[in-house]
């Protein structure tokens, strides 16, 4: 499973380093949401990302791209830290459910997943 990691989350935590993870370039101009998806959608990646943008996409249109949407707000940097570390594993966990095409993580760590047919 490969992942996409949008430019609005830190690309230097650690748990998102290793040949499974790629950050969108930071570019400018930035890359659009609909280039973003795209891109994801091409190489089979999961998009991770802080912008609801996505999670209304992939309602919309479905996947692929899958979507792990981090619905925080503004939390400081070291406080995503430790809300990735300690969900991370169960992310990937339910990704390993093929059906499984949203999942959305709020900023006290609970975690909603959405499944095609479901």
């Amino acid at each position: 499973m490969n992942f996409l990691i949008d430019e609005n989350l830190p690309d230097r935590f650690k748990i998102w380093h290793g040949p499974d993870y790629e950050n969108v370039p930071r570019e400018i101009p930035a890359w659009s949401d609909e280039r973003v998806w795209q891109y994801a959608r091409q190489k089979q990646q999961v998009i991770v990302t802080k912008d609801v943008d996505f999670q209304d996409r992939v309602l919309l249109l479905g996947p692929p791209p899958r979507v792990v949407h981090f619905n925080v707000g503004n939390l400081r940097a070291a406080q995503l830290a430790a809300l990735v570390a300690r969900v991370w594993p169960m992310v990937v966990t339910l990704l390993t459910d093929e059906a499984v095409f949203l999942i959305v993580v709020d900023e006290n760590g609970l975690i909603d997943a959405m499944k095609s047919g479901a």
